[in-house]
């Protein structure tokens, strides 16, 4: 890939998650909710029995925020922990119906400020971006970018 297109992307990347992430978090506040939790709730909506070291990588916090994060949503009911039996250090994390519930609920919240990055793009359009997307992000797990 051309350097200066790279930095572009880059930059752009970076641009609409501010934007995006301060449209929601503006959203979410007033339902005392923080966007780092919304994502936990969605993650584990779309995949349940996660473990919470997923978390520590998929949010760029620190293990240390990502438990006060995940023992605020317990306390809430929205999520619930358990030990993993093959490796009893690991704590793995399902979404309750309550956190369901709740990610159903914020839902409409999130999709809204959503819209505001993605206006003006046609539905084949948005699922293009989200092919795309998914194949960006796919192209960081691969397993030679791991080590790196």
């Amino acid at each position: 890939m051309n350097t200066p297109i790279a930095r572009e992307i880059a930059a752009r990347f970076m641009y609409l998650r501010r934007m995006a992430m301060t449209a929601i978090g503006e959203r979410l506040a007033p339902m005392g909710i923080g966007v780092a939790e919304y994502l936990v709730l969605f993650r584990l909506g779309q995949e349940d029995d996660v473990p919470q070291q997923d978390l520590e990588h998929d949010s760029g916090l620190g293990a240390s925020g990502v438990s006060r994060m995940v023992s605020r949503l317990v306390d809430e009911g929205w999520v619930s922990m358990s030990i993993d039996p093959t490796d009893r250090r690991r704590r793995r994390l399902a979404i309750t119906d309550a956190g369901r519930d709740k990610e159903r609920e914020l839902a409409p919240l999130v999709d809204e400020a959503a819209r505001l990055v993605i206006d003006g793009l046609t539905d084949a359009e948005e699922r293009q971006l989200l092919k795309l997307l998914n194949k960006a992000g796919a192209s960081l797990q691969a397993p030679e970018r791991a080590s790196a």
